[in-house]
Formats: C-alpha cells, sequence, structure tokens
C-alpha cells in the first residue's frame, strides 16, 4: 500500500504516467480462486467450491507486474499480503450485498 497518497497526485497530477501498482509477486487464478474460497467459509460458514476449465492456448499461467518505476518515484512500500487485500475486499462486499 503506498504510504504517501500525496507524494503520488503531486508527481503524477503533471504526467500521463501510469504505474502498475502491485507486488510484483506472481500468483494464479487456482490460488487466488483457493484464498477467496477459504476466507469465504470462515466468514460467512458457507463453503464453496471451484471448478476450473482446463487452458487453452494463449492463457496466462500466472501473472505478476514489474514494479520498478513503481519503486522509482516510492521508496519504502510496504506492500498489503494478496490474503489481507481479499479480505478486506471480502468484508466490504459481505457488508454491501
Amino acid at each position: 500500500m503506498v504510504n504517501n497518497i500525496e507524494s503520488y497526485f503531486t508527481i503524477f497530477s503533471s504526467n500521463s504516467l501510469t504505474l502498475n501498482f502491485c507486488s510484483g509477486i506472481p500468483t494464479t487464478v487456482d490460488k487466488l480462486t483457493d484464498i477467496i474460497l477459504n476466507l469465504y467459509e470462515k466468514k460467512t460458514g458457507l463453503k464453496g467450491s471451484k471448478s476450473l476449465e482446463e487452458s487453452t492456448l494463449g492463457d496466462m499461467k500466472f501473472s505478476f507486474g514489474n514494479i520498478n518505476l513503481l519503486n522509482h518515484y516510492f521508496k519504502n512500500i510496504n506492500f498489503t499480503k494478496i490474503e489481507d487485500g481479499i479480505s478486506f475486499t471480502l468484508d466490504w462486499a459481505l457488508e454491501n450485498e
């Protein structure tokens, strides 16, 4: 998470630079669905299941972002763990359903 959001707006309000706000740690759809299902069960008591289709030609096997430019502009970034971010988002979704 960006700790100094004012720096972000100061740097980028006059530029047309786009940054990828990510951790740079690869993940997969399979891992994300496991995290979501486990958190959903803990929070609601309801057990879900997943059914992933076989991958097809051109499907991404994993995804991660290059954070070199982000690190150039922002020093000492404390990233949110993917599990914490998904948990926060799930809490919001459950409160606003």
